[in-house]
C-alpha cells in the first residue's frame, strides 16, 4: 500500500483516498468501472483474492487514506464532474 500511494498523482493524494476494485482476476482487468479512473491517470487497487475483500471491510483507512470502491455509486472524481451532475439533476 506505501508503493500505492507513492505512485498516485497528486490529485488523489489530496484526496487522501485508495480507490479499489475486488473481483476474479479477469473481471477486474476488464470492469467497465475502471475506464474513468484510468483516464484521469488515477491508480485503482484491483483486489483479486477472497480475503482482499474481507480485508477491506475490516480497515477503515491506511495511514489517513480511506478506501472506497469504485464499483459504488457515488465516487466524484473531481469538482467538475459534480457541479455538471448537480445541473443535469
Amino acid at each position: 500500500l506505501e508503493k500505492y500511494i507513492e505512485d498516485m498523482p497528486e490529485a488523489q493524494k489530496n484526496k487522501k483516498v485508495i480507490y479499489y476494485l475486488a473481483g476474479k482476476p479477469e473481471e477486474v482487468k476488464t470492469s467497465p468501472f475502471l475506464g474513468r479512473f484510468v483516464e484521469k491517470g488515477y491508480e485503482v487497487l484491483l483486489m483479486t483474492e477472497p480475503v482482499d475483500e474481507h480485508m477491506i471491510q475490516r480497515i477503515p483507512d491506511f495511514e489517513g487514506f480511506k478506501f472506497e470502491n469504485i464499483a459504488k455509486d457515488g465516487i466524484h472524481l473531481d469538482e467538475d464532474e459534480e457541479k455538471v451532475r448537480k445541473e443535469y439533476a
